[in-house]
């Protein structure tokens, strides 16, 4: 069943102050997927909620935010001692939406240093002795664990879908340009791109509805094309995730969207990985 649509949203303070307390001690003894948690911030917007009217369904809903996007009135430090206590004025692109929607932040997840490479402390709620995976690892925890129902991660090169797959929920990374990246910090602009986290794929229709509707997104609601590109990598994969991938072809054909084959080698010599590292390393550099 969807996550989001069985969220019960507590309006009682002493309630709500309980169980923030029983998730706050858990995650300090455990794994650490927050860097902060303000109760009393949450309070607040859920007091403003209390006398607007529901409108769509993340009304009242509470999220997770990584912390390279700023937040108003949380701090926003980046995975690093050089911004700790940072303040940021305003709330990036992205929360500034959820927020208006009547979402409400729980926290800021724990990220590795600036998005890169520095891991943070949180560990993997499947097995404690392993990494989350990175760089959106606090968002991909804290989902796994069930403190909260989705939160945002952002992706440079697997920072959404590696996090997702060892933490075991559903990873999104959005089409780079999908949502705005404005207040969040950039590692390669040419690359960078929001994503989200959840435990059932419906709530990303969820999600990406109620934001979509906000920014009032036009286009098709289907492509004429898509490129399936298997890479030299192909035969290094699993058979289950071959065999997943070629379903999705067949659904994708079934709708009576076309689907290419294409092949990488044709472009000659290029090491694909990396060009990638090399220009997130010129990028992030800059």
């Amino acid at each position: 069943t969807d996550e989001i649509f069985n969220v019960i949203v507590l309006t009682n303070t002493k309630t709500i102050h309980m169980i923030s307390i029983l998730y706050y001690k858990s995650y300090r003894i455990s794994m650490y997927p927050f860097k902060i948690i303000d109760f009393e911030k949450m309070q607040e917007s859920i007091d403003l909620n209390s006398s607007k009217e529901r409108g769509n369904e993340l009304f009242g809903i509470p999220f997770g935010v990584k912390d390279i996007m700023d937040t108003y009135d949380l701090p926003t430090q980046y995975g690093s001692r050089i911004y700790e206590g940072f303040q940021p004025k305003s709330d990036a692109a992205i929360v500034a939406s959820l927020r208006y929607k009547g979402a409400i932040v729980f926290g800021k997840t724990v990220t590795t240093e600036f998005a890169y490479f520095e891991p943070g402390k949180t560990r993997n709620p499947r097995n404690l002795n392993h990494t989350p995976g990175g760089s959106s690892q606090g968002s991909a925890a804290a989902v796994s664990d069930c403190m909260i129902p989705f939160a945002l991660g952002s992706q440079t090169a697997a920072s959404v879908i590696r996090p997702a797959a060892y933490c075991g929920v559903v990873g999104y990374k959005s089409t780079v340009g999908e949502f705005s990246l404005g207040g969040v910090c950039a590692l390669s602009q040419s690359m960078d791109s929001l994503g989200f986290f959840v435990r059932h794929p419906g709530d990303l229709a969820v999600i990406r509805k109620v934001l979509r509707a906000q920014v009032q997104i036009q286009g098709p609601k289907r492509p004429n094309c898509i490129a399936l590109v298997r890479t030299p990598h192909w035969e290094s994969l699993c058979l289950e995730s071959q065999t997943l991938l070629e379903r999705v072809v067949g659904d994708i054909r079934g709708e009576g969207v076309r689907v290419d084959d294409v092949e990488l080698d044709a472009v000659g010599s290029i090491d694909l990985v990396q060009a990638h590292k090399t220009v997130i390393a010129f990028e992030s550099a800059r």
